[in-house]
């Protein structure tokens, strides 16, 4: 026999859906025919406005705020060690941004 609860367990919002589980609320949805669930906030509110927000972007078809697309990044040397920007305890790419430079 099923016990009636007070609460429903999810709450949706369109195409998205957000719930309770340990102390934090997730947020749950299709993306690309794959299914995305995602710790979002501590306070229902929070998950609330980010359900709508997500809904909103997956209504107009656009990429969802958590959606990433891989990018390659390539820099190019002009042959010196120079660290970026000129002045020596800035960035290297190789020792900070750990991007291969290209001859």
């Amino acid at each position: 026999m099923r016990r009636s609860r007070k609460h429903p367990r999810r709450k949706r919002v369109g195409w998205a859906s957000f719930y309770q589980h340990h102390g934090g609320w997730h947020l749950d949805y299709q993306e690309d025919a794959e299914s995305v669930r995602k710790r979002v906030a501590d306070t229902e509110e929070a998950a609330a406005r980010l359900a709508a927000q997500v809904n909103a972007q997956l209504s107009s078809g656009v990429q969802t705020l958590f959606s990433f697309e891989a990018v390659t990044v390539h820099i190019q040397a002009d042959g010196g060690a120079e660290p970026l920007g000129g002045h020596h305890g800035v960035a290297t790419p190789q020792r900070d941004l750990g991007v291969t430079l290209l001859p």
